[in-house]
């Protein structure tokens, strides 16, 4: 069913192209996943094509098939130099992650604005969730990465924790602005259940074909914004139109 179009006042518009994903600048990797931290660009620059290239093998053969050699012929290096950096393969896809994490910082920054909320839901979720694809589709390493990095039973890594709490308070905010009359604690259990489900179906979603996923993440957003629905029909009688406060 289509969503109910809503009289929220309509934010200056951005552009209705979507949010390209890229560029995103990668973070270095934390020195305690170096053997040697790169002293000059050319250190760093060696580091990233190193990763750059893991990323490529872990896409096509995953993180099991990937080894150390493949990883250095990929980057045109000697195995020798890459163990000049990196420890060994896990320390690698560590570093990967921390690459990866920085990115959904970058992007949650960049497609969740507090003035997003200002717009007509089902245009905010689409500005939201599609970025997002789009960088999932741009970089098929990560789902890869995630898996090896996230335990399903002890939970995920510390950054992946602290990643998820930040959206999860990012996504309260964006409604506490939209819908400032909607209990705090109410904020809260939406925006954990909207995180959880943004990410278990983007991520289940890149194991389709290429040709489904566009449906699949329009279903994703008209979910989302039926859930979200509800709250701007709760606004209490006399609250003036637009956001409040």
């Amino acid at each position: 069913m289509p969503s109910r179009p809503t009289t929220r006042r309509r934010a200056p518009a951005p552009a209705a192209t979507p949010t390209p994903p890229l560029p995103v600048v990668p973070d270095a990797p934390p020195a305690a996943l170096l053997r040697r931290v790169p002293q000059q660009d050319r250190g760093q620059r060696r580091v990233d094509i190193i990763l750059d290239a893991a990323a490529e093998v872990i896409a096509e053969v995953g993180v099991d098939g990937a080894t150390t050699n493949a990883i250095a012929a990929r980057a045109h290096t000697s195995v020798g130099s890459l163990y000049q950096f990196f420890p060994n393969k896990d320390a690698i896809v560590q570093a990967l992650a921390v690459r990866y994490t920085s990115a959904f910082e970058q992007l949650k920054d960049r497609v969740m604005a507090l003035e997003v909320a200002d717009l007509p839901l089902h245009e905010m979720m689409q500005g939201i969730v599609q970025p997002i694809a789009a960088y999932c589709d741009a970089n098929p390493t990560y789902r890869h990465v995630y898996a090896a990095t996230n335990d399903a039973v002890r939970g995920p890594s510390a950054e992946e924790a602290r990643l998820h709490e930040a959206v999860v308070s990012r996504i309260e905010a964006l409604i506490a602005r939209r819908c400032p009359w909607v209990p705090a604690a109410q904020r809260h259990a939406t925006a954990v259940v909207q995180v959880e489900t943004v990410h278990a179906i983007l991520f289940h979603v890149q194991l389709r074909p290429p040709e489904e996923r566009p449906a699949l993440r329009e279903e994703l957003v008209r979910m989302l914004v039926c859930a979200l629905e509800p709250f701007d029909r709760m606004r209490p009688a006399g609250w003036p139109e637009g956001r409040a406060g």
